[in-house]
């Protein structure tokens, strides 16, 4: 399951603020909406690869945070794919706990976990962080989790395993399936 989430943790349907491709949430009184690419991506990869996808665009869908979390329950998704950014964090984590709590894998991507991803891993709403490129290593993550192989072969993963421990797998290797 892919979730764009609302631009913030107070929005509502009726808001007129919304991120519309901008890097903070504005008014928007066209109603214009923009998606990931980097998520539509990712996901085309995953519906190749026989995986059955779910995405959540919420400004468009007018899902606030309530109704994310419901169709997160409702669904039960084996995992969740956020991008993080600065300006959606506090609601990245708020619907990464609700997931967490589900049992559902959560999986944060983007330049802003990237850069961060040290720092960003200690969050307990989180269990994988993949760096740079993502659209072939949620697949490759995806892949281990469900028949267990060992994640040292993910390029740019960094994640917390079992023990507790945390791993940081080298960046920059060509994903390959």
């Amino acid at each position: 399951m892919f979730i764009e989430p609302p631009p913030t943790l107070d929005w509502t349907a009726d808001s007129k603020v919304s991120k519309a491709g901008r890097r903070h949430p504005c008014l928007n009184e066209t109603g214009e909406q923009t998606y990931s690419y980097q998520n539509l991506s990712c996901a085309a990869v995953l519906r190749e690869q026989g995986f059955e996808v779910t995405y959540l665009h919420c400004p468009t869908q007018r899902l606030d945070c309530a109704a994310t979390e419901a169709v997160i329950k409702s669904v039960n998704p084996l995992a969740i794919v956020i991008m993080k950014e600065h300006i959606n964090a506090r609601v990245a984590e708020s619907l990464s706990a609700t997931a967490k709590k589900a049992g559902v894998r959560v999986i944060w991507c983007g330049p802003f976990v990237t850069a961060l991803h040290e720092s960003e891993i200690v969050n307990e709403s989180v269990d994988y962080i993949l760096r740079q490129e993502w659209d072939y290593a949620v697949a490759e993550l995806l892949h281990a989790l469900i028949d267990p192989k060992p994640l040292a072969a993910i390029a740019g993963l960094t994640g917390r395993i079992r023990t507790g421990k945390t791993v940081i797998n080298p960046s920059g290797r060509k994903s390959m399936i």
